[in-house]
């Protein structure tokens, strides 16, 4: 049905159904097939339908919309949103918006949703070079627009960033994104009230490597958003700061590509064990 998956989506399917909902950690593009976050959880509760939404580029703003979608046409019995620290600027339409994204705009001391721009049609010749499997491979797998972009590259340089976020610009905008979160999750609370929901949101790895305490990052407060939030909501939580330091200790082992943020192999196991244990248990958080 145009997801990223090993296995076809049935709306039909019948039992316990759990929904995966995020941006390109869930489309898990970088991924060999089989081997994601979902297809761990799958191979962990064989006996649950295991269906997962990524879009690249998503922020949690289109997450709620991509969460209607997915009540309407799959009726699943629980919804996780996966949860990265670029979710939380690219919510607002002042910072990002983007054909068919859901983003909102603040009006006076509120925020509401704007109308979803439609995706422009493609043109005959991007069509023509999107039935290749090899400019698939460059342009899908190997990102090399981003890969050869100098001046991405010295816009890093000139800012402080930290997993794909500019720190400033974030810090500038907490109040913001503070009530934004606090809306989206009444949302998602109201829309879904025979559903259970966990949120996973991303480990602070630059603390973590660094053998540093995650909550001294600068983005501390996105995890601890997301945190008081789910408490508030009676929704369950994973915090892979957590996870992720307690594994790092052990192990010593980078849960990211060398040159690329986004979870390898062994970032996609120690997240997709995680979620599998608190699936299997009654309403918890880490």
């Amino acid at each position: 049905m145009g997801w990223n998956s090993i296995v076809d989506y049935d709306t039909l399917e019948t039992g316990n159904k759990i929904a995966i909902i995020g941006d390109s950690y869930i489309e898990a593009f970088q991924m060999d097939v089989g081997k994601n976050i979902s297809d761990v959880v799958r191979s962990k509760l064989p006996r649950n339908t295991i269906y997962s939404f990524g879009i690249s580029g998503a922020p949690m703003s289109q997450y709620l919309q991509m969460s209607r979608y997915v009540k309407q046409v799959f009726h699943p019995n629980v919804i996780v949103f996966n949860i990265v620290h670029n979710d939380f600027l690219e919510s607002l339409s002042a910072i990002k918006r983007e054909p068919a994204f859901l983003t909102y705009s603040k009006h006076d001391s509120s925020f509401k949703e704007d109308t979803v721009i439609p995706s422009p049609p493609a043109k005959f010749t991007t069509r023509l070079f999107m039935k290749s499997a090899f400019i698939r491979y460059l342009l899908l797998n190997l990102n090399i627009e981003n890969l050869f972009s100098s001046s991405q590259l010295t816009q890093k340089n000139l800012k402080r960033y930290d997993s794909n976020v500019d720190i400033d610009l974030a810090l500038s905008r907490k109040e913001d994104i503070m009530h934004l979160f606090n809306l989206i999750f009444d949302k998602v609370d109201v829309e879904n009230p025979h559903t259970r929901i966990l949120f996973m949101v991303d480990g602070l790895r630059t603390e973590i490597y660094s053998n540093r305490p995650p909550e001294k990052s600068e983005l501390a407060w996105m995890n601890e958003l997301i945190r008081e939030n789910c408490i508030s909501h009676h929704f369950e939580c994973i915090d892979m700061s957590n996870v992720f330091n307690d594994d790092f200790k052990k192990n010593r082992n980078h849960f990211e590509f060398k040159d690329d943020w986004h979870w390898n192999e062994y970032g996609h196991m120690i997240a997709g064990d995680t979620l599998s244990k608190l699936l299997l248990t009654t309403k918890n958080s880490y």
